[in-house]
């Protein structure tokens, strides 16, 4: 009998932790992907080719930008390219998003993603501003 009972508790922790995972797991799977241009005012026409050109550049400047080390201690160093920031930190949502879009499908990681882990901490907090901005501004847009 006592056996029964232990058969009979684990085969309920089991379960319960079967089921959890598969609510976990549905949960999970209903997410959305949203690194796409929201249907929101004119967002849904076509992006010109000037657009494009712009996303196009910024996404592999940030790309370039990001990859590898970047030290620079108090301006002495080749640190980050502050300009990219400022320009992208000034760009409409549309192409902000469109960016983090281009980003993605080219690099096959997030642009917040990105940005969240560069090493910003060195450089001007006007810099450190620009970097921020973004990052909140593509949140605010449900791009992850």
């Amino acid at each position: 009998m006592e056996k029964f009972k232990i058969y009979l508790y684990s085969g309920i922790v089991i379960i319960v932790i079967v089921i959890a995972i598969y609510i976990w797991g549905k949960k999970d799977g209903q997410k959305v992907n949203t690194n796409i241009l929201p249907n929101q005012t004119d967002w849904g026409k076509s992006l010109t080719q000037e657009e494009s050109d712009t996303i196009a550049r910024l996404a592999d400047e940030v790309r370039a930008d990001t990859d590898g080390w970047k030290i620079s201690v108090f301006g002495i160093g080749a640190g980050h390219d502050e300009s990219i920031y400022q320009e992208l930190s000034g760009v409409s949502e549309r192409i902000l998003v469109g960016v983090a879009n281009q980003f993605a499908t080219r690099y096959k990681t997030s642009l917040v993603e990105t940005l969240s882990g560069e090493w910003f901490s060195w450089q001007s907090f006007e810099f450190q501003g620009y970097v921020t901005g973004i990052i909140d501004r593509l949140k605010k847009n449900k791009v992850q």
